[in-house]
């Protein structure tokens, strides 16, 4: 046990392997009979060899599951969820401490002894901690949520606050930071790219400011062909030519940022994505 996940600290009911787990608490009852001056059987030697392990004698328990909680909001910052894989690397102790809140909740709901409390699922929940484990193939799960939204609503710019999408809002932002940090793995790239998968949100929120620009354009010409030369916005212009650009791309089945909800927005507005190079003649009428 200690060369698989590095410390002593046996769960009393640890699953795997329960009869572990009962030992590993006698051998805390045996050591406190011996400070009190109680008869009991934990020799010198006993002592040494498990310390040599870096056994711990006494845990507090409450002290113990607040820290791990903490742990657990940390995970969650990083991640954007309360998945922590049962053997994760980086910690193996929050991996182990995770699975054994959901036995724990197994327990209490079943109505048998169990140190889950009403305080504690209380405190879980409101950080939307998944009472089931995950298993390996929850990504494709997941990914084909993300596939079903896109098809609703022509992009997947789910929000992590969404109310009507929270699990699948939390995954969109993991599924960004395990780019950034360079951990995710090229296929995910590739099947997400081929949904148009916005890896920036900053660039989400450019459209958008870029789009109330035109929208005030269009209100002052009425119109949305902004001239490929407009010296008033050239930032425009060159932002109007690249829809159309990205509409074209999209038109020749190649890969393209445009997505159908901003085809309709664009449209919206009359913009023509065709144009004559005399119609882009620049005129302030």
């Amino acid at each position: 046990y200690h060369t698989r996940y590095g410390d002593c600290l046996v769960p009393a009911e640890y699953s795997e392997n329960p009869k572990l787990g009962r030992w590993v608490r006698l051998q805390r009852q045996k050591y406190k009979h011996r400070t009190e001056g109680k008869q009991s059987p934990m020799s010198d030697s006993r002592i040494a060899a498990l310390e040599a392990l870096g056994f711990t004698w006494s845990i507090n328990k409450f002290d113990d599951w607040t820290e791990m909680y903490h742990k657990l909001l940390k995970y969650r910052e990083q991640h954007g969820d309360c998945n922590v894989p049962a053997t994760y690397v980086e910690d193996h102790k929050l991996g182990r401490w995770v699975s054994m809140q959901r036995h724990y909740y197994k327990q209490m709901i079943n109505g048998k002894p169990s140190s889950m409390t009403s305080s504690r699922v209380s405190q879980l929940k409101k950080i939307n901690f998944s009472w089931t484990s995950l298993k390996r193939d929850d990504w494709k799960t997941m990914y084909e949520e993300l596939c079903d939204y896109y098809a609703k609503f022509g992009d997947c710019l789910v929000s992590q606050n969404s109310p009507d999408y929270p699990k699948l809002g939390n995954w969109v932002c993991k599924q960004r930071q395990e780019k950034k940090r360079g951990t995710m793995q090229q296929d995910r790239i590739d099947a997400l790219n081929a949904i148009d998968f916005a890896w920036s949100v900053a660039g989400i929120g450019h459209w958008n400011e870029m789009y109330k620009e035109l929208v005030l354009f269009v209100q002052r010409h009425g119109h949305a062909n902004v001239p490929s030369q407009y010296p008033s916005n050239p930032k425009l212009s060159r932002w109007v030519s690249q829809q159309r650009y990205f509409y074209k791309r999209l038109s020749d089945g190649k890969s393209s940022p445009m997505v159908p909800n901003r085809i309709e927005d664009l449209e919206k507005l009359g913009l023509a994505w065709c144009v004559s190079k005399s119609s882009q003649k620049y005129s302030d009428k």
